[in-house]
């Protein structure tokens, strides 16, 4: 095979996919793991978890209500529940009630707990969201390295080639003459130095995937058999450009800042309810009940007999309906160390929320200026890499007129292969770039 027909083969065109295999593209990795990632899985489990403590905090305003019944056989001595006297004679007697509480006031404590739960729901959806975003950047950390190590693998292999084809070349010089045998054994020791790269590259690649198949809980296959899309649409002619205020635009939808958001106003609102426990509590209360009993008699024509059920329940129905007031004087300090309490988790909750807004500023300003850095170095790489292979040929073919050495053409070629990783390197990382500033945008692009 031809050197410069090995050197024009492009970094990125790395395996060919046999047309009865699936291709994962990046999409759809992110998409499998969001389904089946356990730790994804927890998050929706303390949405639900806090949806029920939300609608419970409004259940909670209802009345309760509660009903009871008793009923036995007496012996020997007791007290007859009719006349209150003592009586031996064996007899059955039954009773029940239905009673109702409501607390009308509670120093706004229920109101304020309402307000309470609703926010901490918002902050368990926004953390739900948050962990969609970082498992997202991970699936693409993962993804973006196992192109990036096919990429050197491809590159070391091509090394690899050049190195076998100059072996045989050198090889035939040396028996004839042409080139000292020194030569024979650099190229032979270049060689042996670019298989035991090409096995660190391969055993790099095996670990990114079983990275990227851990985080996607995805069942353990045959690496042959689960294929990425491995093209890199990469477009340095037209540089991205930002709007004039990105933090101003992302901070209105980022997950990370509004659940830190919602952690604040709930904190807010459980100081109010630590201050509610300083007012009084109101509440009314009802009960209806009534009761039966063997002993309950009349007398006909001479002879004992008793009530029946019905007559008995409406003649010892009885009714109550009374109020009940609350007033707390002193509790050991305890609900003053309460709210003292409240307060300082607001105040961290706070001071969490202004770091957060103010870690994104300046995460969001790096970004967007690693992102131009890497458009300049993707531009400049290219050419360096245009120029080194362009130089390796003029080196090869002076080694093979006997103009350098092999010590000077090997050192030619190691460059090229350097010039190449960065620029491997450089695309993918500005790959990355490119995605983490289209999700500051609002561009959520798994979705």
């Amino acid at each position: 095979m031809n050197i410069k027909i090995v050197l024009l083969l492009s970094v990125f065109f790395i395996i060919d996919h046999a047309s009865a295999q699936d291709v994962w593209s990046l999409k759809e990795c992110i998409q499998y793991a969001l389904e089946n990632n356990y730790a994804h899985k927890s998050y929706n489990l303390n949405e639900r978890s806090s949806k029920l403590n939300a609608v419970q905090s409004k259940m909670d305003l209802l009345p309760s209500i509660s009903a009871s019944s008793s009923g036995g056989m007496s012996y020997g001595r007791s007290i007859d529940q009719t006349t209150n006297d003592i009586t031996e004679s064996e007899h059955f007697s039954t009773s029940g009630s239905v009673g109702a509480n409501i607390v009308l006031f509670q120093g706004f404590s229920k109101l304020n707990k309402i307000a309470y739960t609703r926010y901490k729901l918002e902050a368990a959806g926004w953390s739900k969201l948050n962990h969609e975003d970082d498992m997202a950047f991970d699936v693409l950390s993962n993804y973006y390295n196992i192109i990036y190590y096919k990429g050197m693998l491809q590159i070391a292999n091509d090394q690899l080639e050049i190195s076998d084809i100059n072996l045989r070349k050198t090889q035939a010089q040396v028996e004839t003459g042409l080139k000292a045998k020194s030569d024979l054994l650099q190229i032979y020791a270049g060689l042996e130095k670019e298989k035991l790269d090409i096995i660190l590259a391969k055993n790099r690649l095996d670990e990114e995937w079983f990275k990227l198949w851990q985080t996607m809980n995805y069942e353990f296959v045959n690496i042959d058999d689960f294929q990425i899309d491995m093209s890199l649409d990469m477009k340095f002619d037209q540089h991205l450009v930002m709007p004039d205020s990105p933090f101003e635009q992302y901070v209105e939808f980022s997950p990370f800042i509004k659940k830190s958001e919602a952690d604040l106003n709930a904190a807010e609102k459980n100081v109010a309810i630590a201050r509610g426990a300083y007012l009084p509590s109101v509440s009314v209360n009802a009960n209806l009940g009534s009761r039966y009993s063997e002993t309950d008699i009349y007398f006909q024509d001479g002879v004992a007999k008793t009530y029946d059920l019905n007559d008995q329940l409406d003649k010892n129905l009885n009714k109550y309906v009374g109020a009940s007031v609350s007033i707390p004087i002193f509790n050991k300090n305890n609900q003053r160390t309460r709210v003292r309490q409240a307060k300082l988790d607001r105040d961290d909750a706070r001071n969490t929320y202004e770091e957060r807004k103010q870690m994104l500023f300046f995460e969001l300003a790096n970004n967007t200026r690693e992102l131009n850095a890497l458009y300049k170095t993707c531009i400049q790489a290219q050419k360096q890499v245009e120029a080194d292979a362009q130089a390796f040929e003029v080196a090869n073919q002076k080694y093979n007129e006997g103009l350098i050495n092999i010590i000077e053409m090997l050192s030619v070629k190691e460059q090229l292969t350097e010039s190449k990783s960065q620029l491997l390197l450089a695309k993918i990382q500005y790959e990355i770039k490119s995605k983490t500033i289209e999700f500051y945008k609002g561009n959520r692009f798994w979705k």
